[in-house]
């Protein structure tokens, strides 16, 4: 009884209700990357630096990875678990949607033997002939017609997106290949490329009769062979976290959004908002702040438990973006992020997602003024990874879908409120009467702003700009769960 008294009173804490901890318990800021770029070594600084991290989705996405790096997936994941304190979870990302056709120069030639043998790219006319190629794709690289038209492998009885699934779950969690050992540890599997429709016109049903990506048919058919992977890997990994780029679903198609996604909602349990912001193609940037948090919320809602949706933003590593000046771009971008459940990921501009030091980025307020070595992956001071806890109760603490006062959102948490402050609105002053007792954080980045001093009264935000309060009273340090450990301030 002592224990459970003792969990009860942590959870009044948080300001969360106990029924949440059996569902996703991160603390807020929620922080995740997408790091499948550069050389992909993931070595030791990586693993410490990522220790910090909720949600880590790593590349090497490979057959023959772990020769050529001389360590094992299993003991990055170890590694980085046994240093977490906050339950960093690592999904191995992989990508189907595109493969190399020739088996002598794919890093995968066993994808390429099973799609040669079974025909199953997507083809001009037909059941062979004309491979199609999306745009941007690779050298030697088509389009898999993931479709139920393709025809079943018969040894498995899957089809491609089905068969995929399994490959990489042999080859990667059970370690069923030659060269690759058993990564029981990893938490998950992602996939690129998660479309609502095809990208190509091609014969997507086999028929002699091309049809255009506009056709909702073929959209349909499409995404159904999608779900194929997830489905397969919630049967075959029950344990698992199962992840998407979802960077499409509603994107520049009107308000509304798609007319369905449609049997992908409820079958991914995570996502990647790529470029949500920052970049010139980013839809904060193309269709404004509200369009972004639409298209988040829309994203985040047609996820299944534990909607754990990585939200990127295009940044520098003084925080600055092309649209907002160092420091504001990037509390813009996170402040924006806690206004939904989301996972924060600031990445340098127009890089492809780098796991080297010389990528990593990390800002004062991702732990309340700590300060991260980059090179060594080692974080000293500040709050705390989550140091803001779990949202309040009621209203202030729920996802928020509108202004508050003067066109400027806000968000209550444990420790602290957020406030942020959409582009186009101007530079506004708002009233923190009812909200006594809260002063800024201390930092070494942006000192003129994260001082540690009381604010009281009012507090202006520029345009497009956000920024954190922190409570005077008691800070919940949540490097873990169960760490149940109090900072007075």
């Amino acid at each position: 009884m002592r224990f459970h008294k003792t969990i009860a009173a942590f959870v009044a804490i948080l300001g969360v209700s106990s029924s949440a901890l059996g569902q996703n318990t991160d603390n807020y800021p929620r922080l995740g990357e997408h790091t499948i770029g550069g050389a992909q070594n993931y070595d030791s600084t990586y693993q410490t630096y990522a220790a910090h991290i909720h949600i880590n989705v790593i590349g090497g996405g490979w057959a023959g990875w772990e020769a050529s790096r001389g360590h094992s997936k299993q003991s990055i994941v170890a590694s980085i678990h046994a240093q977490s304190t906050i339950n960093s979870r690592v999904i191995q990302y992989f990508s189907l949607d595109e493969a190399a056709s020739n088996a002598s120069t794919s890093s995968n030639p066993v994808i390429a033997n099973q799609w040669n043998n079974l025909n199953w790219w997507l083809y001009a006319n037909g059941t062979s002939g004309t491979m199609l190629v999306l745009s941007g794709g690779g050298a030697g690289e088509y389009e898999t017609n993931m479709t139920a038209a393709a025809p079943l492998d018969p040894a498995t009885g899957l089809g491609p997106y089905a068969w995929g699934a399994k490959y990489v779950n042999d080859l990667f969690r059970l370690g069923l290949y030659a060269g690759t050992s058993p990564a029981p540890s990893l938490d998950g599997f992602g996939l690129d490329n998660v479309f609502w429709e095809p990208r190509v016109t091609g014969d997507w049903t086999r028929n002699g009769n091309p049809q255009p990506p506009s056709d909702p048919t073929t959209q349909l058919n499409f995404r159904t062979g999608e779900r194929a992977y997830f489905d397969y890997l919630t049967a075959n990994f029950p344990s698992g976290l199962f992840y998407g780029n979802v960077a499409d679903w509603w994107q520049n198609n009107g308000p509304g959004g798609v007319a369905s996604i449609t049997p992908l909602n409820g079958a991914l349990g995570g996502g990647m908002f790529e470029g949500a912001i920052g970049a010139s193609y980013s839809t904060d940037t193309t269709a404004g702040s509200l369009a972004m948090q639409q298209q988040y919320a829309f994203q985040i809602s047609n996820l299944k438990s534990p909607q754990a949706l990585i939200v990127s933003q295009e940044v520098t590593s003084t925080g600055s973006d092309p649209y907002g000046p160092n420091w504001q771009a990037m509390r813009y971008g996170i402040c924006a992020t806690l206004m939904n459940n989301g996972y924060y990921y600031p990445n340098l501009p127009g890089e492809a997602y780098d796991e080297s030091a010389a990528s990593r980025l990390w800002f004062d307020e991702m732990s309340g003024g700590g300060t991260m070595n980059l090179a060594t992956g080692v974080l000293t001071g500040g709050l705390g990874v989550g140091y803001l806890g779990q949202p309040s109760a009621g209203a202030a603490g729920a996802v928020q879908t509108a202004a508050w006062s003067n066109g400027v959102w806000k968000r209550e948490f444990a420790n602290g409120i957020v406030l942020w402050n959409p582009k186009g609105n101007g530079a506004q002053t708002v009233s923190l009467s009812g909200l006594a007792n809260l002063k800024h954080f201390s930092g070494s980045q942006n000192p003129s702003l994260n001082n540690g001093a009381p604010v009281t009264g009012s507090v202006t935000l520029q345009d497009r700009d956000g920024v954190i309060l922190m409570r005077l009273t008691p800070v919940v340090i949540p490097d873990s769960p169960s760490a149940l450990k109090l900072k007075v301030n």
